[in-house]
């Protein structure tokens, strides 16, 4: 990094304390330089109209925005900006589902400060961050699940695959239907067979599954 070169940071959480404190932590290096804060979702897209960093703490669960709400707007109009979750939420289904939308590093929110440098300075670089005991937990639940599901469980069938990426957009079975020119029975009885592969019982638990098992993009 050259010396005269900082990197411009934005945080947005909704508690003040936070706030300050991430500023306090990331102020004292040199390497760093705060930006602007925000305590909204709405203020935050208001200001990086106006101007972008090139990092944003990002907390994942605002008055009124989730983190999933921001993610795509974000990556769709600011690609630039890197996105760095700064949250106390340590479910390991969140953390893949952020990744997979556009965040590129996932830190809580009793990180150290050399940790959080560490975390700035590599998704500046473009590269993935995730804390180490969130990484050694994502890898736990990977095993448990992989133990969970027999091995011909996970061998979908290409119209199953198509089908499972069109329910992750949200698409109905109907749409669904239309989309690839098939029956609406056809897609239901796809929808079942997926349900017994992944052996869930609902649609919340077959998105986690197949989120888990990188079945979905």
């Amino acid at each position: 990094m050259k010396a005269k070169e900082k990197i411009q940071i934005d945080i947005v959480d909704d508690h003040q304390m936070v706030l300050d404190g991430l500023r306090q932590m990331l102020s004292s290096f040199p390497d760093i330089q705060i930006q602007n804060t925000y305590l909204t979702g709405q203020s935050l897209l208001a200001g990086l109209k106006k101007q972008q960093p090139d990092v944003l703490l990002l907390d994942i669960q605002l008055t009124d925005y989730t983190g999933e709400d921001l993610v795509p707007l974000l990556i769709k109009n600011y690609p630039a900006v890197r996105i760095l979750a700064v949250t106390s939420i340590d479910t390991t289904a969140r953390v893949r589902n952020l990744m997979r939308m556009g965040c590129l590093g996932y830190v809580l929110k009793n990180v150290q400060s050399n940790t959080l440098l560490e975390a700035v300075e590599t998704v500046y670089k473009g590269l993935s961050y995730i804390t180490p005991e969130l990484k050694e937990q994502l890898l736990e639940d990977m095993l448990h699940l992989k133990k969970e599901m027999p091995a011909q469980q996970l061998l979908l069938t290409r119209r199953e695959k198509e089908i499972l990426q069109l329910i992750a957009l949200e698409y109905s079975s109907r749409d669904i239907a239309d989309k690839l020119y098939i029956s609406l029975n056809t897609v239901e009885n796809h929808r079942k067979h997926l349900f017994q592969k992944m052996d869930v019982k609902n649609l919340a638990g077959l998105m986690r599954k197949a989120l888990m098992l990188g079945l979905i993009k």
